[in-house]
């Protein structure tokens, strides 16, 4: 091995310190913005949670097995409901358990989407109630 004289061992040493002490101050400033990121996810999570609370009134569990065609359905990743179309049902397979393949039509947001879950999966369904009006008489103030 070659032999390093002094000079540069000390200036070997200086640069091992000098890079621990930026390092650190580094590690501290993105210790604290992570921080300051999970303290705003977790205010804006209670505040969805709130929200959350108050509609729960309006939907109702059902397993996948019980999805029809043409029936209402929460979806999993945007929450908006939308009505279940081309339903297919596979057979239970080696493990026993079938799984539920479908379109989901979500006319508020125009977009769709094909979630799959295994029959016993749980799911959210809106309460919806039809109610029919009778128009009798337009009044016109001519």
């Amino acid at each position: 091995m070659p032999k390093i004289n002094p000079k540069s061992k000390l200036l070997k040493k200086k640069k091992k310190n000098g890079n621990k002490q930026k390092k650190s101050k580094k590690v501290v400033i993105k210790k604290q913005e992570e921080e300051e990121k999970k303290i705003e996810i977790i205010e804006e999570e209670t505040h969805f949670e709130q929200e959350e609370q108050d509609l729960e009134h309006l939907l109702e569990p059902i397993t996948a097995h019980d999805l029809r065609n043409n029936s209402w359905c929460i979806d999993d990743k945007s929450g908006y409901p939308g009505q279940v179309t081309s339903l297919k049902k596979s057979k239970t397979g080696k493990h026993g358990h079938a799984k539920i393949t479908y379109k989901l039509v979500m006319p508020h947001t125009g977009k769709s989407s094909n979630p799959m879950h295994p029959a016993t999966d749980q799911l959210m369904k809106p309460i919806m109630n039809k109610e029919d009006y009778i128009f009798i008489r337009f009044v016109d103030d001519d």
